[in-house]
């Protein structure tokens, strides 16, 4: 589409420029795009230093995710051309654990735990609130402070953000 071309385009010129990929200003940028961008995957991947790379505590997005950070860990490693991006696997965050620790849910978090180690966060929990913030055109951060609710799932993304900081 012309979005994409265009923002592959000023990635792809940013990035080309003096190496430093953070704009002025900026310690930390965050971008958020699914895994499957064609050739605008190369220049998001070369925009940071590390990737943080949420996965919902499911069989299906835990595949997705081991082939997600199989392409990163490709792409850094190819032998012909030395590393192709920069990017680094710096945590992998499990979101949407059920209140009630799921059979299958406690499965696929000890698998990630089993592939990625130390690089697993803690879970994030499956709350309504998560889900009303973004209806209500308001961060999690915003909407639980608004209403006043108490949010487990927003403890664990303050937390997940002071690992990811540290």
């Amino acid at each position: 589409t012309l979005l994409t071309d265009r923002l592959e385009q000023d990635l792809l010129n940013y990035t080309e420029g003096d190496g430093d990929t953070r704009p002025p200003g900026f310690d930390y940028v965050l971008v958020d795009c699914p895994p499957h961008l064609g050739t605008l995957k190369t220049a998001v991947y070369n925009f940071g230093d590390y990737a943080v790379v949420p996965s919902e505590t499911e069989f299906l997005s835990f595949q997705g995710t081991q082939k997600h950070t199989r392409q990163l860990a490709d792409m850094k490693a190819d032998p012909e051309t030395g590393d192709l991006i920069r990017l680094n696997l710096h945590t992998v965050l499990p979101t949407q654990m059920p209140p009630r620790k799921q059979l299958q849910a406690n499965d696929v978090l000890e698998a990630m735990r089993q592939v990625y180690h130390t690089a697993v966060a803690d879970p994030i929990p499956k709350l309504v609130a998560v889900s009303e913030a973004p209806s209500h055109g308001l961060s999690l951060f915003e909407y639980c402070y608004a209403t006043k609710v108490k949010s487990p799932a927003l403890a664990g993304y303050a937390n997940a953000v002071r690992r990811i900081l540290a």
